[in-house]
Order: structure tokens, then C-alpha cells, then sequence
């Protein structure tokens, strides 16, 4: 076997999204080379789109105990446990990356996802200022001010998480779902033109934007205009009438207002789409 060459054809299978063909070559080239990390770390990559996440972070940790210094490892690993809820799990790896590149503001950005979900607000504010000081570019301070943004929501700091999105639209306008954030926050405060302008702007940027949608009926509810805020779901639920998820989120859209006829309805339309529903 070429080692190198059957790498780019996996590499090739994987990027054209034939994952289980890759797969298969890949499980040869491990057989044949088992202390080779590179192959964990693309056997990994092909786990992960195949959604097999526990054998993705298997493959990263063998990886990693080959390869103990190589970042990517440690920065792919993290994010897969913090995706499934595991900050406890991937404050390590954080630590780590901040230990081997203290220089580098992306390892004190995803340590701040870390303490964020933990509710360790104080260090995650602190390492999301800390990463601040690491970089001068335009959109990476941005997402640096969204997440810190996002960390001042959580706790209910809503001025400060709104202060915070200002500071990243003047540097990327276009940052995906900065304007929605900012427009739940003035929601929050009761801002309802300003929450809605953001809504709006949101919709403008992504057309799909299903969570848009969504606040947008909230607002119009606590503006005392149900039709509208009905009109708006029913516009969505036409465009997605046999999106299950939709109808099971309008079904809780109306069981927040108390409307439980109109909520028990979808939920029976929903689970007559979709079963399995949970």
C-alpha cells in the first residue's frame, strides 16, 4: 500500500462526501499503519460527518497520545464535547491548547465556550478580553464580541450583551445571527421596534431564518397583536407543511400563550408527519 497516496483518495472520497467508501479505505490504511496519526485524524473527520461522534473523539484522542502537540487534535476534540454538552470534558483540552499556543486567541475562545457553559461567567468574560488582546482582525474580534455577547445573555445582561453586538456589526456587518441575538436582547428589555428591526435584518441576511421567524411572532404577542403574530407562523408553517419540527415549534409557540387547543392541534399534526417525534 501507498500510504500516501490512498491518503489524498481518501482525502478525495471524503471532500466529494462518499464517506463510506473513505471509511473503508481508511480502516485498511489503519491495519497497515496503526501508529500513524495523520489516519486517525482523517478517520475522525469521516466519523464525525458520518455523525458517529464518540468513535470521532476515540480516533482524536488516539491521535493525540501520537501526536501530543498537534493543536487541530485538541481544538476538534473540544468542539465536539462542547457540541454535546460536555464542557466539563473538554476544559482539559482547552487548558492545553491555551498551555502549548498562549498566544493564540483561539484557544482562550474556546475555553470561554467552555466556562460559558459551565456558568462560569467571570473567567468566561475574562478569557473572551483576554483573546481579544490577540488579534487585530476585524472579523475574528467579532465573533469574539458575539460569543461575549452571548455569555452576558445568558446571565441576563442583556445591555451588555446588546453593547456587545453593537461592537461586532461595526465590525461585520454580515456576522451570521448577531442580529438576531441582539434583536432577543431589546426583546428582553421590551425594545420591541429595535428587536424587531434586528428580526427583520436577520430575515434580510438568511430568508430561512426559522429562530427570526419565530421571535418575531413573541414580539408581536407581547404587542398585544395576535393576528399578526399568528399570521406570522402561519405563513412560515405554509411554506414548511410537512416540516414536522416546525409545526412542533409553533405547537410550543402557542403553548407559551396559553393556547393549548391550537398547541395539542399541531402537535397531532406534527407526530402524524413524523411519528417518532420525540
Amino acid at each position: 500500500m501507498d500510504l500516501q497516496k490512498d491518503l489524498a483518495k481518501a482525502q478525495k472520497w471524503y471532500d466529494e462526501e462518499q464517506y463510506e467508501r473513505a471509511e473503508k479505505l481508511l480502516t485498511r490504511l489503519l491495519l497497515a499503519y496503526p501508529d500513524e496519526p495523520q489516519l486517525y485524524q482523517v478517520h475522525a473527520m469521516i466519523m464525525l460527518a458520518m455523525g458517529d461522534m464518540q468513535r470521532g473523539i476515540m480516533d482524536l484522542s488516539i491521535a493525540m497520545s501520537l501526536e501530543p502537540d498537534e493543536l487541530s487534535n485538541y481544538f476538534t476534540r473540544s468542539s465536539i464535547l462542547c457540541e454535546l454538552g460536555e464542557f466539563q470534558m473538554a476544559l482539559p483540552d482547552c487548558n492545553t491548547i491555551v498551555r502549548i499556543a498562549p498566544q493564540d486567541a483561539l484557544g482562550y475562545v474556546s475555553r470561554a465556550i467552555c466556562y460559558g457553559g459551565l456558568g462560569q461567567v467571570k473567567k468566561a468574560v475574562a478569557d473572551t478580553d483576554k483573546a481579544l488582546t490577540l488579534t487585530n482582525d476585524p472579523k475574528k474580534m467579532a465573533t469574539i464580541y458575539q460569543l461575549r455577547g452571548s455569555i452576558y445573555y445568558q446571565v441576563d445582561k442583556f445591555q451588555k450583551c446588546i453593547d456587545d453586538s453593537n461592537r461586532a456589526i461595526e465590525l461585520d456587518p454580515q456576522l451570521q445571527g448577531i442580529h438576531g441575538m441582539r434583536g432577543d436582547a431589546y426583546m428582553n428589555l421590551k425594545q420591541f421596534d429595535k428587536a424587531l428591526a434586528d428580526f427583520d435584518e436577520g430575515l434580510r441576511q438568511d430568508p430561512d431564518d426559522f429562530e427570526a421567524f419565530d421571535l418575531r411572532a413573541h414580539v408581536f404577542m407581547f404587542q398585544g397583536d395576535k393576528d399578526r403574530a399568528y399570521a406570522e407562523y402561519e405563513g412560515l408553517v405554509n411554506k414548511n407543511p410537512k416540516d414536522a419540527d416546525v409545526i412542533m415549534c409553533r405547537a410550543m409557540f402557542y403553548l407559551s400563550h396559553k393556547d393549548a387547543d391550537n398547541a395539542l392541534a399541531d402537535v397531532d399534526r406534527a407526530l402524524t408527519i413524523q411519528p417518532n417525534n420525540p
